[in-house]
């Protein structure tokens, strides 16, 4: 599952609630979203920047997959997050 959220004033396009059942990781699925989300962006017309906050030990996850990190962290409910994102 995820959710793509285009904000046409800033050219940005953000993925949220990115998640897929523990028992079919691994096998591409999260992959094969997170593109989609990136191409429906761009292809919108009204995004330049895909980003997404994601929690700081799944960064290198997003890393493999064309998303940098920003430096820009914080910490909600103990967990640390950290907001990552991609040129289109």
């Amino acid at each position: 599952m995820i959710s793509l959220f285009v904000d046409q004033s800033t050219g940005r396009a953000q993925i949220r609630k990115f998640a897929c059942l523990q028992q079919h990781q691994g096998r591409g699925y999260g992959s094969r979203l997170l593109e989609h989300a990136a191409a429906e962006a761009k292809h919108s017309g009204a995004a330049s920047v895909l980003w997404c906050i994601a929690r700081v030990e799944q960064a290198g996850y997003y890393e493999k997959r064309g998303l940098r990190r920003t430096g820009e962290t914080f910490e909600r409910a103990g967990k640390a997050y950290e907001i990552m994102e991609r040129r289109l």
